[in-house]
């Protein structure tokens, strides 16, 4: 009966149209506490039920099917639900279960025997620590993927700010770290995260363009013209052009950033890292939906 009401707190908190989409969902309920029962089954931990699944509906995608929480990972995210809150236990699963695993990716960048215990104080404090009235970043899990992979994002990351800032020794023949230099792990956590909600926000930032920026980058990316002859198309200097296709390219990626953000809770370093896969793919995202008559 309990989840009944959750049911109904759950769906309050999800955004349209989401929200549309689950209510009619008879057996709502009935996932919720399925949901739950996996959570607490994997991380035996006394958080309450209500607050938990009000957690769950805030990070929610509004953009996603009704089945979305057949895709979630529960018990990892009602686990970052406990160290968002402060839990003590959820933090003693984190340093016990994860750290070992964040180590052990991260050994052969360790030259000296100090980078991952630098790592991961800094990912305590970075990520389970509330900063100036905001909660702990580890709040901007939202379950879409496993958190070990968020979390080696995250150590990644952090380990390469260190050797750059430090000018530690690098062993780059070693292709994990190669793999980790070029950012392909980041990238790719991104891609496979974020890929719904960048191609809804794409083709609705391409929509908003004007005319005239939308035809330009047509015939630059999808009819192949160079600067020259589009500037004998529009009668004006070629550096006219070429300032009008760098603006058009901003102000679609911007836009798309911006769509994103108002969808998503994400941390400021991962908006940094997502405007430099949405610029990275941009040309070939336009000419994809340019060539395909604008589906």
């Amino acid at each position: 009966m309990a989840f009944v009401a959750f049911a109904e707190e759950f769906l309050m908190r999800c955004a349209e149209p989401l929200r549309s989409k689950l209510a009619s969902r008879a057996e709502l309920s009935s996932e919720l506490a399925a949901l739950h029962a996996l959570a607490i089954a994997e991380w035996p931990l006394e958080l309450d039920e209500g607050y938990f699944l009000a957690y769950v509906a805030d990070r929610l995608d509004p953009s996603a099917d009704a089945n979305i929480l057949g895709r979630l990972s529960a018990a990892d995210l009602y686990l970052a639900f406990g160290c968002a809150i402060g839990d003590e236990r959820a933090m003693g699963f984190i340093e016990e279960h994860f750290f070992p695993r964040l180590a052990g990716a991260l050994a052969h960048m360790d030259r000296d025997g100090t980078l991952i215990d630098e790592v991961t104080q800094q990912l305590r404090e970075k990520l389970f620590i509330p900063r100036d009235s905001e909660p702990p970043r580890i709040a901007n899990f939202s379950g879409r993927g496993e958190l070990y992979s968020w979390l080696r994002v995250a150590a990644t990351r952090t380990a390469l700010n260190i050797v750059r800032k430090g000018k530690r020794e690098v062993r780059l023949a070693d292709e994990h770290v190669a793999e980790a230099i070029s950012d392909d792990l980041e990238i790719n956590f991104l891609k496979k995260t974020y890929r719904q909600a960048f191609h809804a926000a794409f083709a609705q930032a391409t929509k908003s363009l004007s005319s005239k920026d939308r035809n330009l980058l047509r015939h630059h990316l999808s009819d192949r013209l160079n600067i020259d002859e589009l500037a004998g198309m529009h009668s004006v200097h070629r550096t006219t052009v070429a300032r009008w296709l760098r603006e058009a390219r901003e102000s679609l990626a911007l836009r798309t950033r911006e769509i994103m953000c108002q969808n998503l809770r994400l941390a400021d370093d991962e908006l940094h890292s997502i405007m430099a896969l949405i610029r990275s793919r941009l040309d070939f995202s336009i000419r994809s939906y340019l060539d395909s008559g604008e589906r």
